[in-house]
């Protein structure tokens, strides 16, 4: 691990070693303030700012600038969760750069939280999950990119570890199978299933072990599915579950819940080959850009119009981004053009609108991104939080999202 005094000094150059790593050879490496304003005052350019040479770049930069290397887990707030998911999401914006052996990447891998993640998040289930969703991200980079697979092999591991923890009282309730939001056994909500669901099927598609596709298929068909007030008439799925394992109560259709559902079903599809799960994981993007869409881009309806986003509903946008990106990359490339809504219309075209929403309606002159991707004439918070949930979207656009114009 590097020291604090290390890590200041892996921040400092951190944006020329971004700007260094994929800029073009006569290219500037530093641009002044005045131009970077200048080129963001200008209408959208299309598709090719797409690329993790274009937005993406600039919000990769402004993430990291906002990050903390005198926090004690080298993060950008001091919500554990948060930071899990932004590390997850600064790997994948370097490992999709072609960023091995930069100091950025350096800095990201030396900072990642990797103590034990269960003492870390107290009670909550979710939070151990995001860490291990993580970590298994991290194991796969290092193996596929740097050969190293006992850091895959050490990672996975602690992974399975929270699995496991997470499942020890998943059958303690009337609503069995599912698992709890927290160790103390309050209720049972869609985040935490799903997280567990995916991580399992990680472990499965990794180690071809049987016992962890059981259990994912386990909680779909006798929890997910089984209880009918966990989806709504829209398609979409409810936050949980109540005592008596109805959604009364927990109605909220929050994005991130689709999200981690809809990277499961890009598993189940990885791990069997079985068509049911590609189908339903494009019902659920149908579903979602139906009814989640404002000004035909992502929208938190439960509270972005209003403006009454808490903290972490701020984020909740990118994550659904980043899930739905890694739906892209389980079904594979073969199956990408069946990927369109009941009109036709690719949702390549919707992942770069979202992208273009951030960029217009979200991005404020310093390169700072905001909560509400839809309109410019809301009110906007801006955190760290808030510009790894766009980094996400430009992330998925740069990988899979097409023109509109």
């Amino acid at each position: 691990m590097y020291s604090l005094l290390a890590l200041s000094k892996l921040a400092l150059l951190l944006l020329s070693c971004l700007n260094a790593s994929i800029a073009s050879p006569t290219a500037p490496l530093n641009r002044s303030a005045e131009s970077r304003l200048t080129k963001r005052q200008d209408p959208p350019t299309g598709c090719s700012e797409f690329d993790f040479a274009g937005w993406t770049k600039e919000w990769a930069e402004k993430t990291m600038e906002n990050w903390d290397p005198s926090c004690s887990r080298a993060c950008w707030n001091d919500v554990d969760w948060q930071n899990h998911v932004g590390f997850e999401t600064m790997l994948d914006y370097i490992w999709q750069s072609g960023l091995k052996d930069t100091e950025v990447e350096r800095l990201v891998l030396a900072s990642a939280p990797r103590p034990d993640l269960i003492g870390m998040s107290g009670d909550s289930h979710d939070d151990a999950l995001w860490g291990a969703l993580m970590l298994m991200k991290m194991g796969d980079y290092l193996a596929e990119v740097h050969g190293d697979a006992d850091a895959r092999e050490e990672h996975y591991q602690t992974g399975i570890d929270v699995i496991n923890w997470v499942a020890e009282s998943r059958h303690n309730d009337p609503c069995a199978p599912g698992v709890f939001w927290t160790h103390d056994e309050r209720y049972k909500n869609t985040v935490t299933n799903a997280q567990w669901m995916h991580a399992n099927l990680r472990v499965h598609v990794k180690t071809g072990e049987e016992k962890y596709l059981t259990d994912a298929f386990d909680v779909l068909n006798n929890f997910m599915d089984h209880y009918d007030t966990l989806k709504n008439a829209e398609g979409l799925y409810a936050d949980g579950l109540n005592d008596e394992c109805t959604s009364t109560g927990h109605p909220q259709t929050w994005t991130y819940n689709q999200g981690v559902m809809l990277s499961t079903f890009g598993l189940l599809y990885k791990a069997t080959g079985e068509q049911q799960y590609f189908d339903r994981g494009n019902e659920l993007i149908n579903a979602v850009r139906t009814s989640s869409s404002a000004n035909g881009v992502l929208v938190e309806v439960m509270c972005d119009e209003e403006g009454t986003c808490n903290f972490d509903q701020e984020g909740f946008k990118g994550i659904f981004s980043k899930h739905m990106q890694y739906f892209y990359d389980f079904v594979g490339p073969d199956a990408h053009s069946s990927l369109v809504d009941a009109n036709g219309s690719p949702h390549s075209d919707w992942i770069g609108q979202n992208a273009r929403g951030v960029r217009d309606n979200a991005q404020r002159e310093d390169g700072h991104l905001g909560r509400a991707w839809f309109s410019g004439d809301v009110p906007q918070n801006y955190t760290p939080w808030t510009l790894i949930s766009g980094l996400s979207a430009g992330i998925a656009a740069a990988k899979y999202g097409t023109c509109t114009q």
